[in-house]
């Protein structure tokens, strides 16, 4: 729990001065070599703490300084006291400074990534938006040729055909409404696969795995290397939001 971990920091806080002090105490006193060690703690509870916990130990270390000089031997000098007591309010401000500016450019570098975090959600946002929006004047295209010129094509074949029923075919505009009939047909596949370019019809129909099939069976005439499609068994019923955009990067890579 959070009280439970909070105990045990400031257990840690405590222990580590006494510690350090009873080594110091067995070992010469306020002359003990293990002195700055006391430093240390004063120096870790500035970075790992506040400034009022801090405090506390450098009040604690204090106490503890001057227990380990009176029980030093007596000809210790004053001025080793002063000494300990000067390194540890040394330790407090250093510690203190240097803690304060490490959290300030850890609070800087925070917003920094938050504010890149929001950035790049707001280009992924935007580049969905963009593709969306793309993909839909692609049908609005693909449709428009669809119902305009399909419509128009289908009709002029129609004519075609119903103009060389009527007329002998040996006659030179037989041949010339067949070379007709056939240039209408060419036209009509160029505008089919424009559409499918653009948008193909059954990719919102059949889904991702026909319209590749499609593709590639459309492509493989046209390209100088062999197209092989493998798709999963499993995924042949695929359907998702990003179907489309999985039909461009397969178009875009061949």
């Amino acid at each position: 729990s959070a009280w439970s971990s909070r105990a045990d920091s400031w257990l840690t806080m405590i222990g580590d001065p006494l510690l350090a002090a009873s080594m110091c105490s067995v070992t010469g006193g306020i002359e003990s070599v293990f002195v700055p060690f006391l430093y240390f703690t004063t120096l870790a509870a500035a970075f790992r703490f506040g400034i009022r916990e801090t405090l506390v130990i450098l009040g604690l270390n204090v106490g503890l300084s001057g227990l380990l000089y009176l029980y030093a031997s007596p000809s210790t000098p004053t001025s080793t006291l002063l000494i300990t007591l000067y390194y540890n309010g040394m330790a407090a401000a250093i510690g203190t400074m240097f803690a304060g500016w490490a959290r300030s450019n850890l609070a800087l570098a925070e917003n920094r990534s938050r504010a890149l975090h929001h950035a790049h959600a707001s280009i992924r946002s935007l580049l969905h938006r963009l593709i969306n929006a793309q993909e839909a004047e692609r049908k609005h295209i693909a449709d428009d040729l669809h119902d305009r010129m399909g419509g128009r094509l289908f009709t002029l074949q129609q004519g075609i055909e119903s103009c060389q029923e009527r007329i002998e075919p040996a006659s030179p505009l037989a041949a010339r409404l067949s070379l007709l009939a056939q240039e209408t047909r060419a036209c009509a596949d160029d505008v089919r696969l424009l559409m499918n370019e653009l948008r193909p019809t059954i990719l919102d129909d059949l889904g991702i795995a026909e319209t590749l099939g499609e593709f590639v069976t459309n492509m493989a005439p046209l390209v100088p290397f062999d197209i092989q499609l493998d798709i999963e068994p499993a995924l042949r019923k695929w359907r998702s939001r990003q179907d489309a955009l999985l039909f461009r990067l397969v178009q875009e890579a061949v």
